[in-house]
């Protein structure tokens, strides 16, 4: 099972998308602590490749929780089918969806009880069992790290399935003979509900044995159930015995403000909330849920995509500040000269008005007046009197 962050204009949307594809998760350590994170790249295709259930060529994964230490590198890989990640792909294209990322629904699960019980966490192993209606998704908490999944084909509906075959019925009579009659809790439940459970208690007991035999030290503390199929009446107890572990049913609305509903009413939002638990951290979610198998094609054109409408609107913003610019000039340009010609005009104006023209030939006239009172002698007139007192 898959969810998928998708935007479509300004708003972001999630699909959840049920299918039988084999998801594997696993943990590589001791790689050389000088590791760059292109050498990390390089590094683990080859080191996962053997312990894949499908070809590498024929994989996308993702490389996740990162941590350098002194002894070295060590990681996650989530991998899964490179077909069906691109069938998924090529649906969310042809209705015009944009996709940001693809991650196994098994995350949203596990980013919803680490953001809930991250500190009852240290020092426990717990194993968490979605019953959803057509699969089941099974992981495994390891002190606060998901340590291990695996999803498989079997929910719900495969019991209403069994009463469908068995009674002849549509899937609508199924469904509801079967809430009526699967109660595990009665003691004499019908054979279908218990070959039903025996089933599944099998497929969560080979899972919790292959999470052992990946090298991982200690057993599973306890296992909690949600999802739809979790609500069938004596379901926990039933595991309980058959798997010899502490079994509870688990609300994944538990601890959210309001009044939360009654244990399990909810059982089936673990994906969705645990979705928006790690929307709403962005980047900044816990390194151990940050893994995301869209196709690295995909992420590398949006990329493109988005820096080419960065550039456009670089280049629009700077188009708008040159004209802006050259319009502020030729504004002041015609401000200075409207000022001028304004002066001018008032000036004019000023110098044809009687009292200026009246006050302007009284200085003229006086001006007049005083170089005619004014005595001139010429240097000739001073050499000539020179001469006559002086005779020698």
């Amino acid at each position: 099972m898959f969810f998928f962050n998708v935007t479509a204009t300004t708003e972001i949307y999630t699909l959840s998308l049920h299918d039988a594809l084999p998801i594997s998760v696993k943990k590589l350590v001791g790689l050389p602590t000088s590791a760059t994170d292109d050498d990390i790249d390089k590094m683990v295709p080859i080191q996962v490749d053997p312990e894949l259930p499908f070809a590498i060529e024929d994989a996308i994964y993702s490389a996740y929780n990162i941590k350098h230490s002194p002894e070295g590198v060590s990681l996650e890989v989530v991998a899964a089918k490179k077909p069906s990640i691109e069938k998924y792909v090529h649906i969310a294209e042809q209705i015009g969806l944009k996709l940001n990322a693809i991650v196994p629904s098994t995350f949203a699960t596990y980013g919803l009880i680490f953001d809930r019980f991250k500190e009852q966490l240290t020092g426990k192993t717990i194993a968490v069992a979605d019953i959803g209606a057509g699969m089941t998704d099974i992981c495994v908490i390891q002190h606060g790290r998901l340590d291990f999944s695996r999803s498989i084909t079997f929910g719900g509906n495969s019991l209403t399935q069994s009463y469908e075959t068995q009674y002849n019925l549509s899937f609508e009579e199924a469904e509801k003979q079967k809430i009526t009659e699967a109660d595990l809790a009665s003691g004499d439940a019908d054979t279908l509900t218990h070959q039903w459970a025996n089933h599944l208690a099998t497929q969560i007991d080979q899972s919790l044995r292959a999470f052992k035999v990946e090298g991982n030290n200690g057993g599973v503390d306890a296992l909690w159930l949600c999802g739809g199929g979790s609500l069938t009446p004596g379901l926990s107890g039933y595991l309980a015995d058959k798997l010899g572990l502490e079994v509870s049913l688990w609300n994944p609305v538990q601890g959210m403000e309001g009044n939360p509903p009654e244990e399990g009413t909810h059982s089936g939002l673990s994906v969705a909330l645990g979705l928006g638990v790690i929307g709403a951290a962005g980047e900044k979610r816990v390194p151990t849920a940050n893994a995301n198998l869209l196709p690295k094609e995909i992420g590398q054109r949006a990329e493109r995509a988005r820096r080419k409408i960065t550039m456009i609107i670089a280049a629009a913003a700077a188009f708008l500040i040159i004209v802006g610019a050259s319009l502020a000039f030729i504004t002041w340009q015609h401000v200075k000269t409207g000022r001028r010609e304004k002066v001018a005009g008032e000036l004019t104006e000023l110098e044809q008005k009687d009292e200026t023209i009246l006050a302007m030939t009284a200085l003229e006239n006086s001006i007049l007046m005083q170089q005619v009172m004014t005595p001139y002698v010429t240097p000739l007139e001073v050499l000539r009197e020179l001469s006559d007192r002086l005779p020698n």
